[in-house]
């Protein structure tokens, strides 16, 4: 080390002297949380930032300080070296030893860098632990287990009640027209009097006025019949069911099928009549279902009529569509 001394009034007139200065080693260590504090229900981490203002290397373990052994903490890594002017962050990771189910607390510890023969350095943070079960998380249970409860009472003080009330207010509007229909067939028979006899006399049996559908039609038999129309292209054909004598034919469902994808319409007919009416590009596998089936009396025909426009085989020159009619057969 050398100093000059330089007077102002002769700057000329410099005087020197040379020794030397010794630095001894001194510490200044400091040591810090990036998030003092931080929410967790049990487990959170933290970043723990050591810095080396001092002129010497360190060498310090980390622990965690908590009087009220409520926490433990694991750093990684546990310990570290620094050189003099630099830094290092060390992650922390703090549990909680207990849960909370109801109440949150807070819970402060301290992180302490400590090294054999010099003076620890420490820092403080905080970890507000959450309950398990947050007071919102119940209100919101106990508000839908009212809902609840309010919904039944409704249910079976309110609405089944009128609905109960309802079927009945129906079934009363049903029967006198009942006992009327029976009223009037018992005066009917009161008064007809057959032949030779001179009063009016009741028969042993009155008749119902009501006949089932079986009663007047027969036993049904079920009807399933599959017509297939092939028609060249540019040409047009038909295939039909004819229905037999003494019999009707109610048909329930139509099972329309075009395998080949062809091009074309197809309609269905009744005698010359169109029911419905295709377009075979619209069609590969379409079923058709009715509430009131179609029905067709003796001597009518159920048609089927195809018109190819292109055949979807090119192997072929032909259009091909089917229909499967189900349903039932009975006397007429």
């Amino acid at each position: 080390l050398i100093i000059r001394i330089v007077p102002h009034g002769n700057p000329d007139d410099v005087a020197t002297a040379e020794g030397t200065l010794t630095v001894l080693e001194y510490d200044d260590r400091r040591i810090g949380l990036a998030q003092p504090v931080m929410r967790s229900r049990r487990r959170q981490e933290f970043d723990v930032v050591f810095d080396n203002h001092g002129n010497s290397r360190t060498s310090c373990r980390l622990s965690i300080l908590d009087h009220t052994s409520r926490v433990v903490g694991r750093f990684d890594p546990p310990s570290l070296g620094v050189d003099p002017g630099m830094n290092e962050t060390v992650r922390l990771r703090l549990k909680a030893r207990r849960r909370r189910w109801r109440r949150g607390r807070t819970l402060p510890f301290t992180v302490v860098a400590a090294q054999d023969g010099h003076e620890s350095a420490q820092t403080s943070g905080t970890l507000l632990q959450e309950p398990t079960i947050s007071g919102h998380f119940i209100g919101r249970v106990l508000t839908l287990g009212a809902a609840a409860g309010l919904g039944a009472v409704g249910w079976f003080h309110l609405v089944h009640p009128a609905i109960d009330k309802a079927a009945e207010r129906a079934v009363q509007r049903i029967r006198p027209v009942a006992v009327s229909e029976v009223s009037v067939a018992t005066t009917a028979a009161i008064l007809v009097t057959p032949p030779g006899q001179t009063g009016a006399s009741v028969p042993e049996t009155i008749p119902s006025p009501v006949t089932t559908p079986a009663a007047k039609s027969g036993s049904d038999t079920p009807f399933d019949t599959r017509l297939v129309v092939e028609a060249p292209l540019a040409q047009q054909n038909v295939k039909s069911y004819l229905v037999p004598v003494g019999k009707t034919l109610d048909v329930s469902d139509v099972f329309i099928q075009n395998p080949n994808g062809d091009i074309g319409r197809i309609v269905l007919l009744r005698n010359a009549d169109k029911l419905y009416e295709w377009n075979l590009e619209n069609v590969r596998d379409t079923p058709l279902q009715y509430v009131s089936p179609l029905q067709f009396t003796e001597g009518e025909t159920v048609s089927l009529q195809l018109t190819c426009s292109g055949p979807g085989d090119s192997s072929t020159n032909l259009c091909s569509v089917a229909a499967s009619l189900s349903g039932s057969l009975r006397q007429a």
